[in-house]
């Protein structure tokens, strides 16, 4: 069972995903929630944070978060509370493990802003806010900061935000006292200028941390010192084939559940790139480009059982599901489901 966000429909669908044939069916839809874009599960999967991601027409509209509360057996949702983003445009929100705090990454405000989670698990006010300042090379695209994803390391111990506007993956310290927990700055790395940084993941082992960049087509791929949190780039990697030749601008990533494969998605050239992963030295090969039987895949997902991945197709409104080759890291078509604009999938696991 999954959620999926159609931010041009009417709102957030609940699909039934069947992992025996790989097959998906529409359930239900929660209308009515404005611009839905990103989510992030409580530790129980009890309650989903929702971004609402309000174009910034001016200076106060502010975004917002929706909390829901799920019904575990039927996946219904129930709105329980809406906060502040502190921030224009938020697109990007985590809770760390002890579901005590969330964190939003506001991209036309550049910002970084933690909230504690209260105890009727709604998001209370801002505890922090972290405003980035610089721009990039790209006019067009890096005219200030861009905050656009976060994710805490494997100890929890450091905040990592990849900023799209200043080339930079900046680490915070978490830092906990007696009151409210604060960030402090850590360490940050570059990536090459104008290429972008946009979605983060790290390995199982949590040594490795995989950047992709939206507007460099490219991975990078950082040795991770959890102590510190620094980073020193190892590798780059380009998303495309050589000699491909087409306006391209990456999205998310995964890795695959067995570590063996790492998965980026290009919108433009609107493919799945898939590479073998060395989980030793964490290095990646490219293998090839799937393409997704859509356009514009925004967002994707691995199923539970880590044998399938379900690609959000925004513009040609479709998601499509591909069973994954643990031999070979190559992906196979299963079926296709029309939902109106998808942009982000969270799988729900029942009790």
């Amino acid at each position: 069972m999954s959620w999926c966000l159609g931010n041009k429909g009417e709102g957030i669908y609940l699909a039934e995903f069947d992992p025996r044939h790989g097959s998906m069916s529409c359930l239900s839809v929660v209308s009515n929630v404005e611009n839905p874009s990103f989510m992030a599960f409580d530790s129980s999967f009890s309650y989903l944070y929702v971004i609402n991601e309000i174009e910034p027409v001016s200076d106060d509209a502010i975004g917002k978060v929706s909390t829901f509360k799920v019904d575990r057996q039927t996946g219904s949702l129930t709105l329980a509370g809406t906060a502040s983003s502190s921030g224009l445009s938020p697109c990007y929100i985590i809770v760390d493990k002890n579901d005590k705090y969330a964190y939003i990454t506001n991209y036309s405000s550049g910002s970084l802003v933690s909230f504690p989670i209260e105890d009727d698990h709604t998001i209370g006010d801002h505890v922090q806010i972290i405003k980035h300042s610089g721009h990039g090379i790209n006019k067009e695209r890096q005219e200030s900061a861009h905050t656009h994803s976060v994710i805490l390391d494997k100890n929890q111990k450091h905040v990592l935000v990849a900023d799209l506007g200043i080339d930079k993956i900046m680490v915070y310290k978490l830092i906990n006292d007696k009151s409210q927990q604060q960030m402090s700055f850590a360490a940050s790395a570059n990536v090459n200028p104008g290429d972008g940084p946009r979605h983060m993941t790290f390995d199982a082992s949590g040594k490795y941390l995989y950047v992709i960049c939206e507007l460099g087509s490219k991975i990078h791929v950082f040795d991770y010192d959890g102590d510190t949190g620094s980073l020193e780039k190892i590798q780059e990697v380009s998303t495309l084939s050589p000699g491909t030749d087409i306006v391209n601008h990456c999205a998310d990533i995964h890795i695959s559940e067995d570590g063996n494969y790492l998965f980026g998605s290009n919108r433009g050239h609107n493919s799945i790139a898939v590479f073998r992963r060395n989980p030793q030295t964490g290095l990646l090969t490219f293998i090839y480009a799937q393409p997704t039987y859509g356009r514009t895949p925004r967002n994707f997902s691995l199923d539970p059982s880590g044998r399938f991945i379900i690609v959000a197709n925004q513009d040609s409104n479709n998601l499509v599901s591909f069973s994954i080759d643990n031999e070979s890291g190559r992906l196979n078509k299963m079926s296709e489901l029309e939902i109106p604009s998808p942009v982000f999938i969270k799988f729900l696991e029942k009790i």
